[in-house]
């Protein structure tokens, strides 16, 4: 959705409650939204930079980074008599051109990515210290906290990390072939640590070790230029230069375009608020419109499990969102195990069959739980579900497998007296 007369969206935040959408622009100052974009007023009180690249929330506190640096407003209750508007925080803060914040995970430190490195207060912004120990590239476009581990994407640089809260950098770039790396975002795996994805004018690239090594992570991206990265649970977001918005549900091993409702394929912000996707774009029109789109969330699907019971397969998954979720086709596939030198591998038959349907919730935010029984499976059989949208569309999930055993025959002979 649009609110002419504005400039491009650079920067998307949303309040803690929800109850607001923040938008930063390029040139126009802070804008926000009651109404999921569909008006917008600006909040511009005392606020001298009109480039409004980034946003951190930390409590009730809104920090800005524009390019006459930083401003905290104390609440967002702009508009309201008791809102006092912005000030400047800029002491210290040798590079007024602030690309980026972040906030520490104990809430007690602020950093400043700037086009002459990082810097950091531990007050809300009334001092900055310079913390570049380290970082040889100091054109810091993102910065993500992980743990206790900081990391700084920077243009030529590639990525840095700081395991000391930015007393020294050092580069992680081992396997990371471009070194322009314009997003960053974190996001937990299985294994109890996290994936860090970056984004490059290359695609999008994984470390599952802290940085240590990457891995190229884009197929299925038709468009390589990344600009902003969004982790929403299972759901993980890029947007691109020009070519929209792409989704993966599995940590980026493949990419989906989603551009339902997106009018403008320039994006440079994205932010979640319930079960929408809020999408800031950069304006190409004659106009120079305001240009947020919302699209819904699709399902997101959390887990998908299979387990015998007795003779029965039990399927159970669960949901954390439904967007126009019509409900789950269960599909089956029967499998084999094929001996590969020493290992065993499990062989899919390709033709799948529908065994049932179970309703979805349509649309929801709350957790959903669901359940099927299979009492006609035989064999090692693997089982997918098949989501389908009320419009159609659908998608499948990982794959699941479960292994019914024939039941052993016993006879019972004729017990003959003993002479």
């Amino acid at each position: 959705m649009d609110s002419t007369s504005h400039n491009a969206v650079l920067s998307l935040a949303v309040t803690a409650d929800g109850s607001k959408l923040i938008a930063g622009t390029n040139g126009d100052g802070v804008y926000y939204s009651t109404d999921n974009g569909t008006t917008w007023n600006d909040a511009n009180l005392m606020l001298n930079g009109p480039y409004v690249r980034s946003f951190a929330i930390s409590g009730t506190n809104l920090f800005a980074g524009t390019e006459q640096g930083v401003f905290l407003s104390h609440s967002t209750d702009f508009g309201s008599d008791s809102w006092e508007g912005w000030s400047e925080k800029i002491s210290g803060l040798d590079d007024r051109n602030v690309l980026s914040l972040a906030v520490s995970s104990d809430a007690t430190k602020l950093y400043a990515g700037t086009s002459s490195g990082i810097f950091l207060s531990t007050n809300n912004g009334t001092n900055w210290t310079e913390i570049n120990n380290g970082l040889s590239n100091t054109y810091v476009n993102a910065i993500v906290v992980s743990g206790t581990n900081l990391f700084a994407a920077t243009i030529g640089g590639g990525v840095f990390i700081s395991t000391n809260n930015g007393t020294s950098w050092s580069s992680v770039n081992s396997g990371l072939t471009n070194d322009n790396v314009f997003a960053i975002a974190v996001s937990p795996n299985s294994a109890g640590g996290a994936n860090l994805f970056v984004g490059t004018d290359d695609g999008v690239f994984l470390s599952t070790n802290d940085g240590a090594s990457w891995s190229a992570a884009s197929t299925g991206l038709t468009s390589t230029d990344v600009n902003c990265l969004l982790v929403n649970g299972t759901n993980l977001f890029l947007g691109t230069f020009d070519g929209g918005i792409f989704l993966s549900t599995n940590n980026g091993t493949n990419w989906n375009p989603v551009n339902t409702n997106i009018t403008n394929t320039y994006v440079n912000a994205l932010a979640v608020s319930g079960t929408n996707l809020f999408v800031g774009t950069s304006a190409v029109s004659v106009t120079g419109s305001f240009s947020v789109n919302v699209a819904p969330l699709p399902v997101e699907l959390t887990s998908f499990t299979a387990s015998v019971n007795r003779n029965a397969v039990v399927l159970s998954w669960n949901t954390a969102t439904e967007v126009n979720n019509y409900g789950f086709e269960v599909q089956r596939s029967a499998a084999a195990n094929q001996s590969v030198g020493t290992q065993t591998q499990t062989i899919v038959n390709t033709k799948w069959e529908k065994v049932g349907f179970i309703e979805g919730h349509g649309n929801t935010n709350t957790q959903q739980s669901y359940s099927f029984v299979d009492r006609s499976a035989s064999g090692k059989i693997v089982y997918r579900l098949k989501q389908i949208d009320r419009d159609g569309k659908f998608e499948y999930s990982q794959e699941v497998e479960a292994t019914i055993t024939a039941p052993q025959v016993f006879a019972l002979s004729q017990n003959y007296p003993n002479p």
